[in-house]
């Protein structure tokens, strides 16, 4: 009869065990077709969007060249006037060829380097390129976008997507392992008065759910929030009225690397601010106030060579040192009307940012 009954026992183990590996594997396979899914219907949507932007580009420079008499290359100073003013980063940029030589490429610097190189020594076939060949005064002429694949999908938001799918598998992974070891030790262990056992398990239950409300009920009624540096942080949840910001720069700069000053490139820095009132501050919220504030503060530093600008002409002006300069900067000039600054994000890239938690008491704004 004891034999019986564990042969019962383990054979529902292995049922158990079975459903709960198909369960993960099939929940796996189903999101990764999910997610291949939609990543391939956001760069087709994607493609043809670039396409009509370079289409309009290339339509407006057609029109520019055949209305003027091109003498002494006219027409590459017209196709230089229009790409330069186009929005460029070094993951998605301009092209532009005549007679299949490249003419221009990203901005004035990359295009010194390859001027009159040849278009298909430039063009990455890993990336989204959207191409548009007019004729014009003789030549033929070439507009194009190219778009790095990992940068499009991190804009559109695909990237969170497979992080989900990676949260998830560790998630199913954790969940099976755990099956698997409470089943391996009620195999091991189980005793023939299951009954006494339910009840032991149920006691045991109570004593738990009894303990957690007094838990609960203790961390409700001790539930405080404290002010330190200017600011508030709440035990379970963010502070209801902090509010984000986002703002952009555009500028180039040189980082020094063991001493040697770098090339000089361009970037479009992204920065993330969440600020909140201070005591001070006024029950009616003018956001247009501070935006400008802020505004006023980065207008200073957009299309420009951040090291000639104090005190980057001695400090390297790596994304830390920005970071840190623009918080302490932004902290004080806020301050004045009425604001905190809580946190402050700054990326030059899509996929690398630099967050400084001026709610982390180790953090020194000074």
């Amino acid at each position: 009869m004891k034999e019986k009954r564990e042969k019962h026992r383990r054979t529902i183990t292995t049922i158990i065990f079975m459903i709960t590996t198909i369960f993960c594997i099939l929940s796996i396979l189903f999101i990764i077709l999910l997610v291949k899914t939609n990543e391939k219907e956001f760069l087709k949507d994607y493609k043809n969007n670039q396409q009509l932007l370079v289409d309009m580009t290339a339509g407006e420079i057609k029109k520019e060249i055949d209305e003027k008499s091109i003498n002494n290359d006219d027409d590459l100073k017209i196709m230089n006037n229009v790409l330069k003013n186009m929005y460029t980063s070094g993951s998605r940029y301009w092209i532009a060829a005549r007679d299949t030589k490249v003419v221009f490429i990203k901005n004035e610097n990359i295009t010194q380097e390859y001027n009159n190189s040849e278009l298909s020594s430039v063009l990455n076939t890993e990336d989204i390129v959207s191409l548009k060949n007019f004729e014009s005064k003789g030549h033929t002429y070439s507009i194009i976008m190219t778009t790095d694949m990992p940068y499009a999908l991190a804009a559109g938001g695909i990237d969170r997507l497979n992080i989900y799918l990676y949260l998830y598998t560790i998630v199913a992974l954790i969940i099976y392992l755990v099956s698997i070891t409470v089943l391996s030790i009620r195999i091991d262990n189980m005793s023939m008065n299951i009954a006494e056992n339910i009840v032991q398990i149920k006691v045991k239950n109570r004593m738990i759910e009894a303990l957690s409300a007094a838990s609960l009920i203790n961390d409700h009624n001790h539930h405080v929030s404290y002010r330190e540096k200017d600011c508030y942080v709440d035990k379970h949840s963010e502070r209801s009225n902090s509010y984000r910001f986002k703002f952009y720069i555009n500028a180039s700069h040189s980082i020094y690397i063991n001493g040697s000053r770098g090339e000089k490139h361009p970037h479009t820095w992204e920065i993330t601010m969440v600020v909140s009132q201070n005591e001070n501050g006024n029950m009616f919220i003018r956001f247009n106030k501070i935006e400008e504030v802020i505004e006023k503060f980065f207008s200073r530093y957009q299309d420009i060579y951040i090291n000639d600008l104090e005190p980057f002409d001695k400090v390297n002006p790596t994304l830390e040192n920005l970071s840190r300069y623009f918080n302490k900067e932004l902290s004080f000039v806020i301050k004045k009307i009425g604001w905190n600054l809580e946190k402050i994000e700054m990326s030059e890239t899509p996929t690398r940012s630099y967050i400084i938690n001026n709610c982390d008491p180790n953090v020194n704004i000074l």
